[in-house]
């Protein structure tokens, strides 16, 4: 059973599929420190939320995961992302707070 979340617009189509068994997608950070995340599905879901809440400046989808990171207090399970002036950080279930 695969869970798949996509996103269209004018620039760029991203459709990342996680594996049910796993639940991991893969997004990429340019930052050459960071380079590719192992995310939950629920994460990616969270995140999707917060740039439909509001893209922040950024273009696309695209560019907006671009701006996360697993480096910060505790393990890299989490996800931090710069969102309207604060940090949000995303645990594996999704469940974002700043």
């Amino acid at each position: 059973m695969k869970d798949t979340v996509s996103h269209t617009s004018e620039v760029t189509l991203i459709e990342a599929t996680a594996d049910s068994i796993d639940g991991l997608v893969t997004i990429v950070n340019p930052d050459p420190r960071i380079g590719q995340l192992q995310i939950t599905a629920e994460q990616l879901r969270s995140l999707r939320r917060k740039y439909e809440q509001s893209t922040d400046g950024a273009k696309s989808l695209e560019e907006f995961l671009t701006r996360v990171t697993s480096r910060g207090v505790g393990t890299d399970s989490y996800l931090f992302l710069p969102w309207c002036g604060m940090w949000l950080g995303i645990e594996t279930d999704g469940y974002t707070h700043s």
